[in-house]
């Protein structure tokens, strides 16, 4: 994340796992904050929607955490309509890594192999009120630039 930017909130889950991810993110100078699963979806939205106020970027996965892979749900991008704030894409790729057998198959670069890291805006129009079709064009739309940038981070390994 640049430096010069506003500080970022990673989104983390409460279990074990998200725990020590958590942990990580915050020895990597991010801001984690868990998101309970057992909170209402309307109670998550006004905690992020309060630090996206505050000027602090919010890192999530739009598939996450439990999937399906690389299915974009509806909450970053309401976020990202209701707060006005821009949409920045991440994907990340690693010659040499570990594929875990998880749900999302995430890897882990191993240390001193190569890697690119791609940041990128999203420039789509975001209307603050929307209807069901609109809203499910954006997260089509979403969920195709992610697959770009993805696919960008990959071939520049190559």
């Amino acid at each position: 994340w640049p430096a010069d930017s506003a500080p970022l909130t990673s989104l983390r889950d409460t279990s074990p796992a998200g725990r020590v991810s958590g942990a990580l993110q915050a020895r990597l100078g991010l801001q984690p904050m868990a998101m309970a699963a057992k909170a209402s979806n309307r109670a998550a939205s006004r905690l992020i929607l309060r630090r996206l106020a505050e000027g602090i970027s919010v890192g999530l996965t739009c598939d996450g955490p439990r999937g399906p892979v690389r299915v974009v749900k509806f909450a970053a991008l309401d976020w990202a309509r209701v707060s006005a704030r821009p949409v920045i894409l991440f994907a990340a790729a690693s010659r040499g890594h570990i594929r875990l057998a998880n749900w999302d198959r995430m890897i882990l670069p191993l240390p001193f192999t190569r890697g690119r890291a791609i940041w990128r805006q999203w420039h789509a129009e975001l209307p603050r009120r929307a209807d069901a079709a609109q809203v499910e064009a954006l997260r089509l739309e979403l969920a195709e630039a992610l697959d770009t940038i993805t696919r960008d981070a990959w071939d520049g390994l190559r």
